[in-house]
């Protein structure tokens, strides 16, 4: 049976895998499916090529940066109602592509300490998966995610996001396929 969509709220997602079809991106696809397509925006840090932050301050003077290439991701940003992340954990953090697109969220959390723009609160989900399974390996992660949620004043929501590690053994392989089909199959509430 189908679930049914949810229609009335923008989404932007964030891809922070190489591989469309790899663990992150698959468990954060299935989450996905709870809205409607035509108002998503996926972001696929591997496929935009981001320009790095220079920190040259020019957001801190217009919410805007000396780069364009974020323009419509940072429209949209203002405007969504859930934001949603996923990537594999590499080294303890992000990978580079999607770090860059995080680092250029700057505009953003200028306009919110200067109180010059008006954020719009948002539903923070995430989607973090690792081969290694040590105590802290998604703590950076998370750390980046806590102030992703600081800039926007939102919440970030546990129940729904997915922490996978240990997926280089097999029973992080079975444990992948357990939160795969959770997702699949758990009513959203929003």
């Amino acid at each position: 049976m189908e679930k049914l969509k949810i229609t009335d709220v923008k989404v932007i997602s964030f891809f922070g895998s190489p591989h469309s079809g790899g663990h992150s991106s698959a468990l954060h696809n299935s989450f996905l499916h709870n809205f409607a397509d035509n108002n998503i925006l996926r972001v696929s840090a591997y496929k935009r090529n981001i320009t790095p932050c220079i920190a040259c301050g020019f957001c801190k003077t217009a919410f805007a940066c000396t780069y364009n290439d974020m323009d419509e991701i940072l429209t949209v940003l203002k405007e969504a109602d859930i934001l949603t992340m996923s990537w594999p954990v590499y080294f303890s953090s992000a990978p580079s592509p999607m770090k860059a697109i995080i680092d250029r969220f700057q505009p953003l959390w200028e306009a919110s300490i200067s109180g010059k723009l008006d954020l719009k609160p948002k539903k923070i989900f995430y989607f973090l998966t690792a081969g290694s399974d040590y105590k802290t390996v998604f703590d950076p992660s998370l750390t980046i995610l806590k102030y992703i949620a600081a800039t926007f004043k939102s919440e970030i929501f546990e129940t729904g996001s997915v922490k996978l590690p240990g997926l280089d053994s097999f029973n992080g392989q079975k444990n992948f396929e357990n939160a795969l089909n959770k997702l699949n199959f758990e009513k959203l509430l929003l």
